[in-house]
């Protein structure tokens, strides 16, 4: 997991239990868990520097929970399932798509155009994140 500024932490080591669950952040981030199937990984302050390493734990079949779209276009390309913060799953029907509004936005603000950033996290995107994680561990995707 993609654990930068993750908002859901406590919600996955909840849910999946029974899963081995890897934590991944840089040194910026302060993450702590005492759960017996966590592990915390921290990396370097280098570009890319975690997603590199969660997509290295990861296998095929595994779940990677993140919001950097980057790393979930690497982790789809890879046969790796991909939840994001809010609930919603990138497929690789949809990622090029979804890269391309990215793209888009991000050519928008370099052109000087304001941009609000993304809406605070809710208690909606929390339910509708668990509601996602519940269906794919149910659905044998591994954790």
């Amino acid at each position: 997991m993609d654990a930068d500024a993750c908002p859901v932490i406590d919600d996955i080591v909840e849910l999946a239990p029974e899963s081995e669950i890897h934590l991944v952040h840089n040194q910026h981030h302060f993450i702590n868990s005492t759960a017996d199937n966590v592990t915390i990984h921290l990396t370097g302050d280098g570009p890319d520097q975690a997603d590199h390493l969660i997509y290295n734990l990861s296998q095929p079949g595994d779940l990677v929970v993140t919001d950097d779209l980057g790393l979930a276009a690497l982790a789809l390309g890879g046969g790796r399932d991909v939840l994001r913060f809010r609930g919603d799953k990138p497929t690789n029907q949809n990622i090029d798509a979804v890269l391309e509004i990215r793209h888009a936005a991000a050519r928008h603000r370099k052109a000087g155009n304001y941009q609000r950033g993304p809406a605070r996290f809710s208690e909606e995107d929390r339910i509708k994140f668990r509601k996602g994680l519940k269906k794919l561990l149910q659905s044998g995707v591994d954790g």
